[in-house]
């Protein structure tokens, strides 16, 4: 769904007819999670009678409908597999249901299971889905994946990107994203905000338009004869493309998960000044490597980064 973003939302018991129709109308997975934790005796009211609507709405679509957890609020709650994080609409679960005649190892592998989290490993340009390897000694308890796109624009990719993290949303119980380079603009054109506990940036690209200005200057090429041959191929093997010009032009970034970058000082393709004032305007904290590259690589640029990430999660 090309130019569509998609922010966190919450819909109460009010809104939860509108939600489960949204959410098919895009081809959705729509998981309906109903209380069974009323008083006995509890009188029906409003919220319930919307529960059973937006259950049979559910059930008529063949929409997967569970009881399995119990939420905090007593109120329908609708989950957007692939919209909404868990935080941002039960405040978190109350953990896994002790099912009452179910032994403690079953509850507890059912408890597992749902705090189960994912690191996914996002690629940048010549990169690949089996870097993924170096990341697993350092998230032990983590499943560790690496995504390898089959595309290379920001509206292919981050539907390539969105897709396969909708997926995974709804086995884990979250996901942390580590992305290297163009592989992190990628992520950030995919609306895959709400589903991101947390992100890890490794020479981020963050301006893309200005990245592309700088390309254009390099090789001498005007807007105006981009924007009349279409594309222009450079002599450093770089495609300049009026069209991608045009959507990132139209698609400012918008990132809202907490993230941590790690930036080398002699990085060529993004400098000190838009990376610093990109982790200013998005919260973000930001380490520099003296004299760190673009592509960390080297054994001391690794152990670097290494260190950044043992040292961020040892203070978690």
């Amino acid at each position: 769904m090309n130019g569509i973003r998609f922010t966190p939302m919450k819909y109460e018991a009010k809104k939860g007819g509108a939600a489960v129709d949204w959410a098919v109308e895009l081809g959705m997975t729509v998981i309906y999670i109903k209380h069974n934790n009323l008083s006995p005796g509890t009188a029906p009211t409003e919220a319930k009678r919307r529960h059973r609507r937006a259950a049979q709405k559910l059930t008529q679509r063949k929409q997967p409908v569970s009881d399995l957890w119990k939420i905090q609020k007593k109120a329908l709650q609708v989950l957007l597999a692939g919209i909404l994080p868990v935080s941002s609409h039960t405040n978190g679960w109350s953990s896994c249901r002790q099912v009452p005649g179910k032994s403690a190892e079953r509850n507890k592998r059912c408890e597992e299971a749902v705090m189960k989290a994912l690191v996914l490993y996002i690629h940048g340009k010549g990169g690949s889905a089996g870097e993924s390897e170096h990341y697993k000694p350092l998230f032990p308890e983590c499943d560790v994946l690496g995504l390898d796109y089959q595309t290379f624009t920001p509206w292919e990719t981050g539907e390539e990107i969105r897709e396969a993290v909708i997926r995974m949303y709804a086995e884990y119980g979250s996901i942390v994203l580590i992305a290297n380079s163009i592989g992190a603009f990628f992520s950030m054109n995919a609306g895959i905000d709400a589903m991101i506990r947390s992100a890890y940036f490794i020479s981020p690209v963050v301006d893309m338009e200005q990245l592309i200005l700088s390309m254009m200057s390099w090789t001498k090429v005007t807007e105006t004869e981009l924007e009349e041959r279409g594309v222009i191929p450079t002599s450093f093997g770089e495609n300049l493309s009026w069209e991608y010009l045009c959507y990132v032009r139209a698609h400012p970034i918008c990132w809202t998960v907490p993230t941590r970058i790690l930036y080398g000082s002699r990085d060529n393709l993004t400098s000190h000044e838009t990376i610093t004032a990109f982790a200013k305007a998005h919260g973000s904290e930001l380490t520099v490597m003296n004299g760190g590259e673009h592509w960390f690589h080297t054994d001391e640029q690794m152990r670097f980064l290494d260190n950044w990430i043992m040292k961020d999660r040892s203070i978690r």
